[in-house]
This record gives C-alpha cells, sequence and structure tokens, in this order.
C-alpha cells in the first residue's frame, strides 16, 4: 500500500525551498548568495520559520522510506539504486547547474561562499543511505517504543542539539563537503528509519493531536523570535531548536496524514515535479533576487514575484522538457529508462 501522503509531504517540503530561498534574499542580516539592501522582518520570520522544520522533516522522511525499502530490497540493493536515483542528478546538477551560479555570481558583491549550493541535502542524504545499508540490521533491533511519543522525541532532538552546536568548533563545509549537515540531521534520519516498524509507532507518531500543533507553532515562534524579544540563554535556543524541529515535523506528518492520505491528481502532479523544482528553481531565484537588487519595490511584492516566476519556470522545465525525454529523467531525476 502506498503511502500518498508521505509522498505529498516529501513534495511538499522540497517546494518549500522556492519560498524559503526568495526569502532569504530580504532576511536580516543573512548575507546571503544574494542580499537586497531592504530587508523584511516578515520575510526573515517566514525564512526562519521553514528553515526549523523543512530540512528535518524532510531527511525524516528519508529515513522511513529507508528502513521500508531495505526491508523489502536488502540493504546492497537498495543502496545501488539510491546511489543511480540521488548521485546521478547530484553530478548532473554540478555540472549543468552549479556553473550557472557561478556564472550568475560573477561579481564580487553579494556574493558569499557557493560550494555546492543547494545540492548539499543529495551528498548528505547518500551519506545517510550508505551509512544505513552498513548498519541497518544493528538498528533494526533497537526497539524504542518512546521514540513514538513527539514530546519524548523532542526532547531527545533538544538535548543533541544543544550537545552538538556546543561542541562543534569545525567549519561547516570541509573542502566542500557539508560536514556539520550530516551530523545535524542525522538523528532525524535515524528516527524516522527507526519509527518504520512496528506500524503502530508510526501510526501514533503521526496521530496529531492538538497539544502537538500548539507546542510545534508556539515552539517555531519562539525560536524564529528568540534573538529579537527573548533574553534567554544560547543554550535554551538551541535546546529549543532541536525541539521545535521535531514538533515541526509532527505537524507536517499529522496535518498531510490527515488532509492528504487520498490520492489526488493535482497533488500527483506536483509530487512528480518537486525533484526536478528544487534542482534548478535556485538559479533563478539568484538571477531574479540580483535584477530586483535594483528595483525599488516592497520586499514581499518583490518576494511574491521571485517565488511564483521561480516555480513556475522550474516546474515547466519539468513538465515540457524534463518529463518528456527519458534520458532527461534519468540524468535529473534518477529514474531509469524502461526497456
Amino acid at each position: 500500500m502506498r503511502l500518498h501522503y508521505l509522498d505529498s509531504a516529501r513534495a511538499l517540503l522540497m517546494t518549500l525551498g522556492v519560498p524559503f530561498h526568495a526569502a532569504m534574499v530580504y532576511v536580516i542580516g543573512s548575507g546571503w548568495l544574494v542580499d537586497s539592501p531592504v530587508d523584511s522582518q516578515a520575510l526573515t520570520y517566514l525564512a526562519g520559520a521553514l528553515h526549523t522544520f523543512r530540512m528535518h522533516a524532510f531527511f525524516f522522511i528519508s529515513g522511513f522510506f529507508a528502513a521500508l525499502l531495505v526491508s523489502r530490497k536488502g540493504g546492497v540493493p537498495w543502496l545501488k539504486d539510491r546511489w543511480v536515483r540521488l548521485g546521478i542528478p547530484l553530478v548532473a546538477s554540478i555540472l549543468v547547474i552549479v556553473p550557472i551560479h557561478v556564472i550568475l555570481l560573477s561579481e564580487p558583491d553579494n556574493i558569499r561562499g557557493i560550494n555546492i549550493a543547494h545540492l548539499w541535502f543529495l551528498v548528505v542524504l547518500l551519506v545517510y543511505c550508505s551509512a544505513y545499508a552498513l548498519l541497518y540490521k544493528i538498528i533494526n533491533q533497537q526497539k524504542f517504543s518512546l521514540i513514538s511519543r513527539p514530546f519524548f522525541s523532542a526532547t531527545l532532538c533538544g538535548v543533541y542539539y544543544l550537545i552538538l552546536r556546543n561542541l562543534w568548533h569545525f567549519p561547516e563545509f570541509i573542502a566542500g563537503f557539508p560536514i556539520y549537515d550530516v551530523f545535524q540531521y542525522a538523528p532525524f534520519f535515524l528516527l524516522g528509519s527507526m519509527m518504520q516498524s512496528p506500524v503502530s509507532q508510526w501510526e501514533r507518531f503521526t496521530d496529531i493531536k492538538f497539544s502537538h500543533i500548539l507546542a510545534a507553532v508556539s515552539s517555531i515562534v519562539v525560536v524564529t523570535s528568540f534573538k529579537e524579544y527573548l533574553d534567554l540563554p544560547l543554550a535554551a535556543y538551541d535546546f529549543l531548536f532541536g525541539a521545535s524541529s521535531l514538533l515541526g515535523t509532527v505537524l507536517v506528518l499529522g496535518l498531510c496524514r490527515k488532509y492528504l492520505s487520498r490520492d489526488n491528481k493535482y497533488v500527483l502532479v506536483l509530487v512528480d515535479a518537486s525533484f526536478t523544482v528544487y534542482l534548478f528553481h535556485h538559479p533563478i531565484v539568484i538571477f531574479l533576487g540580483k535584477y530586483y537588487l535594483g528595483v525599488n519595490w516592497p520586499p514581499l511584492v518583490e518576494f511574491s514575484i521571485i517565488t511564483a516566476v521561480a516555480f513556475l519556470l522550474s516546474f515547466s522545465v519539468h513538465r515540457y522538457l524534463v518529463s518528456k525525454n527519458k534520458w532527461l529523467t534519468f540524468i535529473f531525476n534518477g529514474v531509469k529508462p524502461k526497456t
């Protein structure tokens, strides 16, 4: 049985990368790849809120699917498939999309270190998949029913972030490798993989209640407004960030399970296109962000246009190019051509 709401949740989280990166242009003091001289408090909050849970929930879902598919295929066959499905698009995007970044950001003003740009998540995911293929038998032996209780798992994630951020004294990237992100999102992939079996654990975890919604929204609001309005120790912020990331994950999964469990043709179109949208939206956001550096419009108006145009153009790339050619589908989506 296919879990439509998980496909929908994953597609939603990837698509939210478009407004997140568009908002980053206007975040106060962000120093992002394109940094508008006109900041926006509202967009700073939006980017902060999305950053709290978006990729955490994505890796949580990835861990769940990893455990599910390994149980069906076995570790080695599954890992070979992952290296094709993720590795081919990664290499293709580095060869095609990253050079576009370099061209767009060729001027010294408003440029920050690019590394592999928005493709870092593919590298991290390949690391997790490789590690899981080696360790899944050990991981599957560990049964902790308490992790299916959102507040318990949120506490674990909060403690993990508190420790990680206080012990981390290294660069976030080493030779272009996103080493910090590997450690940052690891507990979410691990928890997702441990939640797959038994089924009752997953159902309990995604059975969202009002207390979960209240805690998720409240903690995300506190985290996004922490530095400006709250006079708390930095350690409290570290703990709250980890906890709110897990609670935000619960919120996304619970709402998608409740409202997107049924097959929907429009959602399926987004699910099919979301990976391509994520790969191609980034240079479009950068191009438009640079264009609007010279336009004196309200940040919310510019943000709305950038988000809409970046989504529509990247969606069109998938709809009218990638999905129409089996080799482009293989190169940018990792789906092998049918023989």
